[in-house]
């Protein structure tokens, strides 16, 4: 597979950050979310993500999930796949 990455701003009222991650890895894999490999929670924790992150907060952080580079800093998400 080559490598893809995809960047997007997100408003994060509307969008929560772990949606948002396992939509864009859903589109690069070109499948329904509910079909992914991996499960979100065995990477970080989903619910703490989306309370870190919101459109008020100065936040820019970034991890890991199989073989995609996730990274967010502020309202944009960045996910780049290996």
């Amino acid at each position: 597979m080559s490598p893809v990455r995809i960047h997007h701003r997100f408003d994060w009222a509307q969008t929560t950050p772990s949606a948002a991650i396992v939509a864009v890895i859903a589109i690069i894999e070109n499948v329904d979310p509910m079909d992914l490999e991996f499960v979100l929670y065995n990477y970080v924790d989903p619910g703490a993500l989306d309370s870190l992150v919101s459109n008020d907060a100065a936040v820019a952080l970034s991890f890991r999930i199989e073989r995609y580079n996730i990274r967010i800093d502020g309202n944009e998400l960045t996910v780049r796949r290996e």
